[in-house]
């Protein structure tokens, strides 16, 4: 599975997180240090960010965003999605 990381509201998740595509144990691992890092949920269930999946076992398409916008307001801030479109997936 891999998904993006659209909004981000917790210390230690900066504008440059946003649009990070979460896909290899390394990410998953980046992430989680810096949860402990910072004390924030890894998964993200108490709102420290929300996430989008792009492709999953049971997509017949990936998802591939092609324009997005970036929103920051001092602590926070959003990936808003623009344009997408699907892409087959090389079996």
């Amino acid at each position: 599975m891999k998904y993006m990381i659209v909004s981000v509201s917790a210390l230690g998740l900066e504008p440059i997180h946003l649009g990070w595509v979460i896909e290899s144990k390394k990410d998953v691992e980046n992430l989680i240090s810096l949860a402990y890092k910072y004390n924030f949920n890894p998964t993200g269930e108490g709102g420290e960010y929300e996430s989008y999946v792009i492709d999953a076992p049971n997509f017949r398409y990936l998802i591939y965003i092609t324009e997005y916008d970036i929103k920051w307001y001092g602590d926070s801030g959003r990936l808003h999605i623009r344009d997408a479109k699907l892409v087959e997936k090389v079996v």
